[in-house]
């Protein structure tokens, strides 16, 4: 987070803030969401959702997914390999690091691991 310009940040808390009473919605859908096995859609919900303004600009938001998601997921795979590979392990990540091609699950399957859904 701390790559992130302060701009970004202070951005984000204010559209937060500007969600009001659709913030109650917007957990109620992204728990769904999981629940449903369809935690791909978070991100474009939370896209759908948030105010925008004209001429905002969507560089910083593309920066965070990739910093927070996409670069975390390369890390989190690479470092979890040699103890998947040892066996009897239990990863446990958030919902946003599972998804799409550059999505954990897909990173650890193309390193030969097996991934499925545990449905409980």
């Amino acid at each position: 987070m701390a790559d992130l310009p302060v701009e970004f940040h202070l951005q984000a808390l204010i559209e937060t803030l500007e969600l009001g009473d659709k913030m109650d919605d917007v957990i109620e859908t992204m728990t769904a969401l999981y629940l449903a096995g369809d935690t791909g859609m978070t991100m474009p919900m939370l896209e759908a959702v948030a105010p925008s303004k004209p001429g905002q600009d969507e560089s910083a938001y593309a920066a965070f997914e990739k910093r927070i998601v996409t670069d975390r997921n390369r890390i989190m795979a690479e470092r979890a390999a040699p103890l998947l590979a040892e066996g009897k392990i239990f990863i446990a990540v958030g919902a946003l690091h599972l998804p799409g091609e550059h999505g954990l699950i897909e990173l650890l399957r193309a390193q030969g691991f097996t991934a499925s859904a545990v449905n409980g």
